[in-house]
């Protein structure tokens, strides 16, 4: 099994930093930066493939659906802002694009959203080939735009790269049923149902039969059914997915089965940060303080039992220093 270590900060080539005449201190420090991020590659099948939506959809359908009415949001809504999970009975787009669709799964009236999209359109479904590990405080243009400059770096058709992302591709419908009868915990904006289901278990039975290893099982199913993780990092200078546990914990598990991972940001942010870093070499050292100080055991969850069985398992596997 060959993996490949190096260095991908997405379209480099078509944003890439001019070499000045005279090259300072900053440029130095920018160019040792670029080779900071990494991507490693594996050889591993496909061997639990799934259903994610794709690049060329979210980019068309779905950024034009949400701007209709009852919805009124644009680019800059958050994923929050889209689906609200703490109002039960006030379906967001993402609910309400699924509310009267069966899951596959469980045979109930209520789906995923990519469950509710004709899997005969390849152009807007597939096996998912692809993991967006991002946040859902992140605005959905930022993501979107993230992920079309990343399949033009990687040279992919974005009407045959399929995403899996944990708002699109997990049933939220039983995500909020679940968490009200199980803990009644109402801020449950959670992750936690951010794994992959082998044969026909719902998600209801997972979240019933939460434990470390149930966690970790249906986590690296998925992780190997995709086998290329993209990383969304930003703000650059203080990445909001470095605050939360469910994406220290993806790159972790994505790290130790060899996929591919790729740390990415919008092209905006990119810009951004080159312009900074150009001029201002201290930037440099405070994105490194940034990234050495994070730290798994300070991440947030929206779920607590989250945090709890996820440091376990980084615990009984690896352990803390």
């Amino acid at each position: 099994m060959g993996c490949k270590h190096s260095v991908l900060l997405a379209s480099d080539k078509n944003q890439g930093l001019r070499s000045p005449t005279k090259e300072n201190n900053g440029i130095k420090k920018l160019s040792s930066f670029k080779k900071l991020s990494f991507s490693l590659r594996s050889h591993k099948p496909s061997i639990n493939p799934t259903k994610g939506v794709s690049v060329y959809h979210l980019q068309t359908t779905f950024l034009q659906n949400i701007t209709q009415e009852p919805f009124n949001l644009n680019s800059s809504s958050t994923i929050y802002d889209i689906e609200n999970l703490n109002h039960k009975n006030t379906l967001g787009y993402i609910r309400t694009k699924s509310q009267f669709i069966t899951d596959p799964n469980d045979g109930k009236i209520g789906s995923s959203y990519v469950d509710s999209l004709d899997e005969n359109d390849v152009d807007h479904v597939g096996i998912a080939n692809l993991m967006l590990s991002y946040t859902w405080g992140y605005k959905i243009g930022d993501i979107v735009d993230t992920l079309v400059d990343y399949c033009n770096s990687k040279h992919y058709d974005t009407k045959r790269t399929y995403v899996w992302l944990c708002c699109l591709c997990v049933n939220q419908h039983r995500v909020v049923e679940t968490s009200e009868s199980e803990s009644g915990v109402k801020n449950n904006n959670t992750r936690m149902n951010h794994s992959f289901r082998k044969g026909q278990k719902s998600d209801k039975n997972l979240v019933d039969d939460r434990n470390d290893e149930t966690i970790q099982e249906n986590f690296l199913n998925r992780i190997e059914g995709v086998n290329e993780v993209v990383s969304m990092v930003y703000p650059w200078n203080k990445p909001m997915s470095l605050s939360r546990i469910w994406c220290l914990f993806e790159l972790y598990t994505a790290y130790n089965e060899k996929c591919e991972i790729s740390i990415v940001m919008p092209p905006s942010e990119r810009i951004k940060m080159i312009k900074e870093l150009s001029s201002n070499e201290s930037c440099f050292d405070d994105l490194l303080e940034t990234l050495k100080g994070s730290n798994i055991q300070n991440a947030e969850a929206s779920y607590e039992m989250d945090k709890i069985r996820i440091l376990n398992i980084i615990k009984n596997k690896a352990g803390f220093t």
